[in-house]
């Protein structure tokens, strides 16, 4: 068998009953002494969620922070059907998730909060301060206790700023950081303490909604220029957070900031990176010859989904599936079974 190592966490394993089929004919033929056994799994995904809104709180956000308040419903229809909680961080709280003494209930809101949309707007009244934006940092500070630790983190950056974590000597002007980077902690450091907070190291999603970044380098002392302006106010470049996404690969993205309003590119985002994009299931018994096909049954019709030739589908070992591991990305958005025929030695 052609083995592959799987060199990232299983989102979930599942194992169902293996038999022979000898009334089916694979596509492929397997070896001498091997016979083609199906195998059929559950495609239902983890439904659990913590969507973390790291919202600007510096002087000059105000709008922003108010077109995010008017996108409360959009935010919470896009993780509708999700076991979600969402909590409000400010860039610069170091960690203290925003509890306003005006809303009722608990730092979090969930599918069981009274008029979820509205609980949300009021967690995002956040007070404006004029310190520094620590937002990657922020998140990191964030007490292990209360994030849930079979739930997808979702953590998603809304801000005309851009990050300066540990910036402890940065100069005037305090708005930006572009320009002192030897004064801040490496971007490449912090997204690996950011996916060091998941027991499954691929259970971490970032997004970023900020100024674009058109890869300008500013003079020490300089005074930066605007990267964008809209009526949400004038955003600065945010290559910092721009890295921190990219380093997240197809579990980060990032939209513009200089918008007419929140709702699209919100919605966009949380769709994108709150569902899982890869499956892995364990074989229930050895394959040595190999993928033969995966087959999404869908009702009274079968879709096949891929092969191991192509690159979204892996047949492999891991030590949780010594017998073989198969990975299939992008997952099918559909909770439709799956049949899958492998080729193993022969009783």
């Amino acid at each position: 068998m052609k083995r592959l190592s799987a060199s990232f966490a299983l989102l979930f394993a599942a194992l169902a009953c293996t038999e022979p089929n000898p009334e089916y004919q694979p596509p492929m033929s397997c070896d001498s002494g091997e016979s083609a056994y199906l195998q059929s799994f559950s495609t239902s995904h983890p439904r659990k969620l913590d969507l973390v809104l790291v919202v600007d709180n510096q002087p000059g956000s105000e709008a922003l922070l108010q077109e995010l308040r008017a996108s409360t419903r959009a935010i919470v229809n896009a993780v509708s059907g999700l076991d979600f909680r969402i909590a409000v961080l400010p860039t610069s709280s170091k960690g203290r998730l925003n509890i306003p003494t005006s809303c009722p209930g608990e730092v979090w809101i969930d599918a069981n909060t009274r008029n979820p949309d509205e609980a949300l707007q009021c967690l995002l009244q956040v007070p404006i301060v004029n310190e520094l934006p620590s937002a990657i940092e922020g998140l990191l500070s964030i007490p292990p206790t209360m994030l849930r630790d079979d739930a997808k983190l979702l953590a998603l950056f809304v801000t005309l700023h851009d990050d300066c974590s540990n910036a402890r000597k940065l100069s005037i002007p305090l708005e930006s950081c572009e320009w002192q980077r030897d004064q801040l902690r490496s971007v490449a450091e912090l997204a690996s303490a950011l996916r060091a907070t998941r027991a499954d190291l691929e259970a971490t999603a970032v997004g970023v909604i900020s100024g674009p970044n058109d890869a300008l380098v500013y003079a020490q002392g300089s005074s930066p220029s605007a990267s964008c302006q809209s009526p949400l106010g004038e955003a600065l470049h945010a290559p910092r957070l721009h890295e921190l996404a990219a380093l997240f690969e197809h579990r980060g993205a990032v939209e513009s900031v200089c918008s007419l309003e929140l709702a699209t590119p919100l919605s966009s985002l949380i769709e994108r990176l709150a569902f899982p994009t890869e499956l892995a299931f364990c074989l229930g018994r050895q394959s040595s010859g190999g993928l033969q096909s995966v087959t999404l049954l869908m009702g009274d019709e079968r879709v096949e989904w891929c092969r191991e030739e192509a690159q979204h589908c892996r047949l492999g070992v891991s030590a949780r599936c010594p017998n073989g591991e198969l990975l299939i990305s992008p997952a099918p958005s559909s909770a439709d079974p799956i049949e899958v025929v492998f080729c193993g030695p022969s009783e």
